[in-house]
């Protein structure tokens, strides 16, 4: 049997002002979402300068994905059809992975005043472009989730 989980969420709502900052003096974030280290974050001005470069490594995290959908595999392998138990597991480590990924992004953009942000992810070929609030509300509702 799966225990109830309970959660308690607080709206509100906060008023930040934004520096205006000169497009010449402008910091972005360039995020490779990939398949060896959660996240590749580079940190450059807006002539081309790099000024650091991040990764967000989760091998403990991946480890215990993958033995997760080992254990699912196992199961199909003798029989089983249906394993919410163990689906849920997978379900909550892939979770837990995209938080602290999104976590270790939002920390970095703090550090160096980010304006932009830029994502590249593995499975779409194209790059997309977004604001740090929009990364913001995304981090909100992974940690609503």
């Amino acid at each position: 049997m799966i225990a109830k989980e309970w959660f308690l969420d607080f709206p509100f709502e906060e008023k930040v002002k934004l520096i205006d900052v000169p497009v010449t003096e402008q910091i972005a974030l360039a995020v490779d979402l990939g398949i060896n280290s959660a996240a590749t974050v580079s940190v450059m001005r807006s002539d081309g300068t790099i000024q650091g470069r991040h990764f967000c490594k989760l091998p403990r995290e991946y480890d215990c994905l993958k033995h997760a959908i080992n254990r699912i595999k196992k199961a199909q392998q003798h029989g089983n059809r249906r394993m919410p138990r163990l689906w849920a597991v997978a379900k909550g480590i892939n979770d837990d992975i995209a938080v602290k990924t999104a976590q270790f992004i939002m920390d970095v953009a703090a550090l160096y005043n980010a304006v932009a942000l830029e994502v590249k992810i593995p499975s779409v070929a194209k790059r997309s472009t977004c604001t740090l609030s929009t990364l913001i509300s995304l981090n909100a509702e992974l940690l609503s989730a």
